[in-house]
């Protein structure tokens, strides 16, 4: 979708603790500080089906600085994420999403060098349910 003036917020910490020692001790927290990446376009679907043939999604504009793909599945269903990103030209960063794993990518810098040019997604043995965000 297209709409002038969207602002792409990452709001975010990631921590670590030690869950066996008494009063769970917080080891470490990461503080993503809000990174913001002015877009003009974006593409979301929350309840995203993914089928088990390579699916090209749409992405809003070529290239794309922000993609967030999350497997929604429950019952074990596995994707398999294929971003082509500018800098490699190929496909080689492909990954594994089992159920509840996420699939974040978020370049702040925007440069013409860098992004997602093509994404493919592929559900094994099943279809399985995603969630999808992309901004450009």
């Amino acid at each position: 979708m297209s709409t002038p003036n969207i602002n792409a917020l990452l709001s975010a910490f990631i921590s670590a603790y030690d869950n066996q020692l008494p009063n769970t001790p917080l080891l470490c927290q990461v503080d993503a500080r809000n990174p913001t990446l002015g877009a003009a376009s974006y593409f979301y679907d929350q309840y995203f089906t993914v089928p088990t043939v390579a699916t090209g999604i749409t992405l809003p504009a070529n290239p794309s600085f922000v993609a967030w793909i999350r497997n929604r599945s429950n019952s074990g269903g596995t994707i398999l994420v294929n971003p082509i990103f500018l800098t490699t030209g190929s496909g080689v960063s492909q990954c594994t999403l089992g159920p509840g794993d996420l699939f974040l990518y978020f370049n702040q810098s925007k440069s013409a060098t860098s992004g997602i040019s093509s994404l493919s997604l592929t559900a094994v043995g099943s279809t399985c349910p995603c969630e999808i965000f992309l901004a450009a």
